[in-house]
């Protein structure tokens, strides 16, 4: 218990607000399996708006630039996986370019972070529909928190 000196008194109530999403069991490591169709928003230049999905398919993958290919490369550390999926950009004078991204998954197969092969100043970060909806929420709950602790100063 606090000394009387420490306690102080608690002019507004606040709240712990938790959110479960369905996930993996500890320890249990990614399957390609379970990522084949699932859709992973692209977050390359903020976290507020995708470029676009990433569906890897059972021979292509859809990216946020059309359709283009990938392999594995590693079963990572902690059961993450690692793709490198090349896809193609558009290049000058309607040439288009491919370009190489280095993708792990998280271990639960939701998250993904990705760097490009081509030019390393270029990072992206993926989620699934289910956890970006999530961060959606979280964050317009703190705005309108923080907005009705404002109105009441």
């Amino acid at each position: 218990a606090l000394p009387i000196s420490e306690m102080r008194r608690m002019e507004a109530w606040e709240g712990v607000l938790c959110e479960f999403l369905r996930g993996r069991a500890t320890g249990s490591s990614v399957v390609l399996q379970d990522l084949l169709g699932k859709p992973f928003l692209w977050l390359e230049n903020g976290l507020l708006c995708s470029e676009g999905q990433l569906v890897l398919l059972e021979d292509s993958a859809m990216t946020p630039w059309g359709e283009g290919s990938w392999r594995v490369d590693a079963v990572g550390v902690n059961g993450g996986l690692a793709l490198v999926v090349t896809v193609p950009q558009p290049g000058p004078q309607g040439q288009t370019l491919s370009q190489n991204w280095y993708v792990r998954f998280a271990e639960a197969g939701d998250k993904f972070i990705a760097v490009s092969q081509d030019d390393h100043r270029r990072s992206a970060a993926g989620v699934s529909e289910e956890i970006y909806k999530s961060l959606q929420r979280r964050l317009l709950l703190s705005v309108d928190l923080e907005w009705c602790r404002s109105a009441n100063e």
